[in-house]
């Protein structure tokens, strides 16, 4: 009987060990016909593309950490925006042009708020 490295061959599959199905990946059946080395070279492949639980969880932890950080500094410009909107002497002064880009600008901010808070679960 052919072991399975010679019927992949066989079928024309030039690397039996790229055509293996993931069923086979942690299989100790010494009968599939691949070699230790072989093997080795199928289990570090499919480590590097399945991450790690740990890795998950540390890059969890840094995506909520940059939107609280992002969510820190929509928060500033927002009420820097907001007091100087509020100003009625820098309301005077300034052309209209400007004010109506800080409008603008304040109410892009506050829709990025709003959507950094819905990632990060809050209201």
């Amino acid at each position: 009987m052919a072991t399975r490295a010679e019927q992949l061959t066989n079928l024309r599959i030039f690397d039996p060990q790229e055509a293996l199905g993931h069923h086979e990946l942690g299989s100790t059946d010494h009968r599939a016909g691949l070699g230790e080395r072989a093997r080795d070279r199928i289990r570090e492949r499919r480590e590097r593309l399945e991450p790690a639980a740990h890795d998950l969880a540390v890059e969890a932890g840094a995506q909520r950490e940059r939107l609280e950080k992002e969510k820190e500094s929509l928060e500033k410009g927002i009420a820097n925006h907001q007091r100087q909107l509020a100003d009625e002497a820098f309301r005077a002064k300034a052309p209209e042009k400007v004010v109506a880009g800080m409008q603008r600008k304040l109410d892009t901010y506050q829709a990025q708020l709003a959507k950094v808070a819905a990632a990060l679960g809050q209201p």
